[in-house]
């Protein structure tokens, strides 16, 4: 399952999956990837699941069907990939946003403060340059 939309069958031919281990969840993880975007899910626990999903497989030739247990896997595009967001980063798309989206006077504020901050490497070289 694709979570906020399903797959298409021409794209179903594009996608790339893998399974892998989760060391710090100690879980199963799927990804998926159609080169644009990468999703990826956790495989659902079984004692939560009251009910098995099941595969009807037809054989034409001998007319026999055979059943399969299946798994149902809920998949979510990764939106970022950085895992730990510094505060500074945080703050500097913040900054970027209001630049972008916010009113005039967000704008006028953003401008301000960014003026207002030092760099550390300026100061770093104004004191050598003092000392020497």
């Amino acid at each position: 399952n694709f979570q906020n939309g399903e797959l298409k069958d021409s794209e179903a031919k594009k996608m790339k999956a893998g399974l892998f281990r989760d060391q710090k969840e100690k879980k199963s993880l799927l990804v998926m990837s159609n080169n644009q975007v990468v999703y990826r899910g956790y495989r659902p626990e079984p004692e939560k699941d009251l009910t098995y999903t099941m595969l009807a497989v037809h054989n034409k030739k001998t007319g026999k069907v055979r059943l399969i247990q299946a798994e149902r896997w809920q998949v979510a595009p990764v939106l970022d990939r950085e895992q730990e967001r510094s505060d500074v980063v945080q703050g500097n798309r913040i900054q970027m946003l209001n630049q972008m989206f916010g009113s005039k006077k967000i704008q006028r504020k953003t401008d301000e403060m960014e003026k207002m901050k030092t760099k550390v490497d300026n100061v770093a070289k104004q004191l050598q340059e003092t000392v020497s």
